[in-house]
């Protein structure tokens, strides 16, 4: 993974990357190169599936991605959702021009979850970092996410929650998931998922134990059945070979 799509388009986005570090500045947020990451990473899907972050804040991410998107000419908006509105949002949007490519969503990101049907090519969680939280989301909406889609995680760091819940809920499944990046651009860890979350299922299906059935009766003749006809076959046997009618 590399910063191709940004070294391409970079003169094109120095409004918006302009923005970009001044909200990093003031707000403490991810920078350089973390954004050229993500506006590389978002500009080189497919248009399979919809963009999903989960945690807004004032929206230095969203921007990035946005901007992939009206590059791209893309018809795809990116879904933001986050819990807590942000007044300086809707202004930050609207200073580069990028609402048609937004769209914004004030709730818990479990709730939203419950009724969202759309598949999910790029799914970037950034918003609750505790472990609970991060598994939570993994939980919620990873099953939406495509094969070869990408899940990405911010503040893949020591002391917080986050590398553990994925070590638990993506690494420990080699099969469904492959890394593609581990904090080469800061915090930042990608993944890819290489199997469909349904072929797995039936795979898994497939190898569950079967079910016990009806138990079969097999008749065991009792011992001394046995010993009785081992004796007559001897003594048959004894007879034939000493010529004994």
């Amino acid at each position: 993974m590399d910063l191709k799509h940004w070294n391409e388009h970079a003169s094109e986005l120095r409004e918006v990357h302009r923005l970009v570090e001044e909200l990093c500045v003031s707000h403490n947020q991810c920078g350089s190169p973390e954004s050229e990451f993500l506006f590389s990473l978002a500009y080189s899907l497919q248009d399979c599936g919809e963009i999903v972050e989960i945690g807004t804040n004032v929206g230095t991410t969203l921007l990035m991605f946005a901007s992939a998107q009206r590059l791209k000419r893309s018809r795809r908006r990116v879904n933001t959702i986050d819990i807590h509105p942000q007044d300086s949002l809707t202004a930050n949007i609207a200073r580069v021009d990028l609402a048609p490519y937004v769209n914004v969503i004030v709730a818990r990101s479990a709730d939203v979850a419950i009724t969202w049907n759309k598949p999910i090519e790029l799914l970037f969680i950034d918003g609750d970092h505790s472990y609970a939280g991060c598994l939570s989301d993994i939980e919620h909406w990873g099953r939406f996410v495509i094969k070869d889609g990408y899940l990405v995680f911010h503040d893949f760091a020591d002391g917080m929650g986050v590398p553990r819940a994925v070590h638990e809920a993506i690494l420990s499944r080699p099969w469904l998931y492959r890394v593609l990046s581990d904090r080469e651009f800061g915090s930042i860890f990608v993944v890819r998922k290489v199997a469909d979350q349904g072929s797995i299922t039936a795979w898994t299906d497939r190898m569950s134990p079967i079910a016990p059935g009806p138990s079969l009766r097999i008749k065991v003749p009792k011992p001394r059945l046995l010993l009785r006809k081992a004796t007559e076959r001897i003594g048959r046997w004894f007879l034939r070979l000493t010529g004994i009618s």
